[in-house]
């Protein structure tokens, strides 16, 4: 869903309306899939939002390290 145009509202929406500890899993599918996701323009707006909405700090440290990690590709 994170690569079709109206997926990706659907999952974006979901990430802004409810805690983080409710949909963890779509925050898994981001850091499992983050290179993936961040180069598809489509997948990039899903991780925008979950960098913006992440409130548990293990999460936003593993996203961290991915971006320090990817920098030179991305």
């Amino acid at each position: 869903m994170c690569q079709d145009p109206y997926g990706t509202h659907v999952i974006e929406k979901i990430v802004v309306c409810y805690q983080q500890d409710h949909i963890q899993f779509i925050y898994d599918m981001v850091i499992n899939n983050f290179m993936y996701l961040a180069n598809h323009s489509n997948g990039l707006c899903v991780v925008k939002k979950v960098i913006i909405h992440a409130t548990n700090i293990d999460t936003l440290n593993e996203l961290k390290d991915l971006i320090i990690d990817n920098a030179m590709y991305l």
